[in-house]
């Protein structure tokens, strides 16, 4: 599966802006969009906050909507709409303040009886009204975005139940009283109460069907008035959190069996990886669906993980969150300030290199992904405590290449040092072969070593040149030899090399 956009596949080279970046525009284009001019990516995700979109009831407001579409046109570039509807992170922050105020839209209880921040799935008014707004939304923009500026929906965000395992509301309570629903029994091949079907699990798978119920209303009629692809994130329950610091019932991929059956319109879902097993998670979802990966911790590490997703998976989506911190970086003050979080910016360094990567894998993931297809890529990176210690080997038919990680010694194009910095970013990157002797080594932070696999032969290179991009397209740089030729390293910054070898008998 691709994402098509003008009729080409596309993958999302971008970032998620800051929860409240999109909802002033002037502030957008002051602090936002100069620098991710310099970042270049393809595709940014900012949110639509129902709040703003209808400020009274069944009056709709799409000033900051247009906007934002008419800011990304002006910069040549895509977006993907976050529908801050009913929930966002578990609570329910940006429905509207007219709807905050009426009693009448029922919140859910946790175990103890006590209110939560977050609409009940069960209230179906408030599902109706979440609806209306979110087909308003897609009518405008099948009317409006002729230039197809908005390529894919994220539906909701990181839904689920904060605090409590379940919803306990009264609602919720008849309905965890009545039977499993038979299309998800089927799917178990057993009957029963909710207990009797998923034991332990039982609050959790609950809260999956009654979410993906309410979410399959909304998305569903959003899709038949415009037919965008849609998708929907969540925190992995694997990754390192723990349960009870996660919305229950979201759509981790445990859970994935009922959402499906419960949200058929929901085309995706992806993880927001915020924790060190990268590799892990990315390996759990990429199993599921292509790979969207919505959210990520913006650090040193991004582009190093960009140039492995690029090549490990069917990647959709690659977006670090908080993406105009990378590229500007704010002072740990102003930062603190901003977010009323304890986040710490990014290393000045981390956007100029993630820059650099979404240059390479913007002009060479055509070839990335033939090369994926016919099986002729290979993919690392950098993981474990013990990092400089770790590594991976390759094997083709007549050579082995060895990965490792650690810092390097050679200078870019610009004659700049690829010394891996204090605390640098981790290594990462894919090996692509074009023939039995000519292959690509792209990465950062890492350093191969070649031997031939014929023990009566020995691996020699015939050449070894340096590329970057420039004006958009792949140029050849320096053909590195003599000293530099000797040594297969790359440091901080992303490095293409092209490899052209030969065997000959000792």
């Amino acid at each position: 599966m691709d994402l098509m956009v003008d009729g080409e596949p596309f993958v999302i080279w971008g970032g998620e802006f800051h929860n409240s970046s999109g909802s002033d525009l002037s502030y957008l284009e002051t602090n936002v969009w100069p620098g991710l001019e310099k970042l270049g990516g393809n595709c940014y995700l900012t949110p639509v906050y129902w709040e703003a979109l209808e400020p009274e009831r069944g009056v709709y407001d799409f000033t900051l909507t247009d906007g934002v579409i008419r800011q990304a046109r002006e910069h040549g570039v895509r977006l993907v709409l976050l529908w801050f509807g009913l929930w966002k992170n578990g609570q329910s922050q940006y429905i509207p303040a007219w709807m905050k105020r009426d009693p009448a839209y029922f919140y859910l209880r946790d175990i103890k009886g006590d209110l939560r921040e977050c609409v009940s799935p069960f209230c179906s008014e408030a599902v109706e009204l979440d609806k209306k707004a979110f087909v308003h939304l897609m009518e405008h923009l099948k009317e409006t975005d002729e230039q197809h500026t908005v390529i894919m929906i994220q539906v909701e965000n990181e839904t689920g139940s904060w605090g409590s395992v379940r919803d306990c509301s009264e609602a919720a309570e008849e309905a965890w009283k009545m039977p499993v629903p038979e299309n998800i029994a089927a799917l178990y091949d057993k009957n029963g109460s909710w207990e009797d079907v998923f034991g332990t699990f039982a609050g959790e798978n609950f809260m999956a069907w009654a979410l993906g119920s309410a979410v399959q209303r909304i998305a569903a009629a959003g899709k038949e008035v415009y037919p965008l692809p849609m998708f929907m994130n969540c925190v992995p329950a694997d990754g390192g959190i723990p349960e009870d610091m996660l919305p229950s019932g979201g759509p981790i991929t445990r859970l994935h069996k009922i959402w499906r059956a419960a949200a058929p319109a929901i085309d995706l879902y992806g993880p927001d990886i915020y924790t060190p097993e990268f590799k892990k998670i990315a390996d759990d979802y990429a199993a599921a669906n292509p790979l969207v990966i919505p959210e990520l911790a913006q650090n040193k590490d991004s582009a190093s993980k960009a140039l492995f997703s690029a090549a490990a998976y069917n990647l959709l989506c690659f977006s670090p969150f908080g993406i105009e911190g990378m590229i500007i970086p704010l002072s740990e003050q102003d930062l603190l300030s901003q977010l009323n979080t304890d986040l710490i910016a990014p290393p000045p360094y981390a956007g100029e290199i993630l820059a650099e990567a979404y240059g390479i894998l913007k002009v060479l993931q055509p070839e990335i992904r033939k090369a994926q297809m016919e099986g002729r890529i290979m993919a690392f990176l950098e993981q474990g405590e013990d990092q400089k210690a770790a590594g991976c080997v390759f094997e083709t038919d007549k050579y082995t290449f060895s990965v490792t990680y650690g810092d390097g010694g050679v200078t870019n194009h610009m004659g700049e040092s690829g010394h891996r910095r204090e605390n640098g970013p981790i290594g990462g990157g894919f090996l692509l072969r074009y023939g039995d002797d000519r292959f690509l080594f792209c990465g950062i932070a890492c350093n191969l070593g070649i031997r031939a696999k014929n023990p009566a032969r020995t691996a020699f290179t015939v050449s070894k040149k340096e590329f970057y991009v420039k004006d958009g397209a792949l140029t050849e740089g320096r053909n590195l030899n003599g000293d530099e030729r000797n040594f297969l390293v790359i440091g901080s910054k992303p490095m293409v090399l092209e490899i052209n070898l030969y065997t000959r008998t000792k």
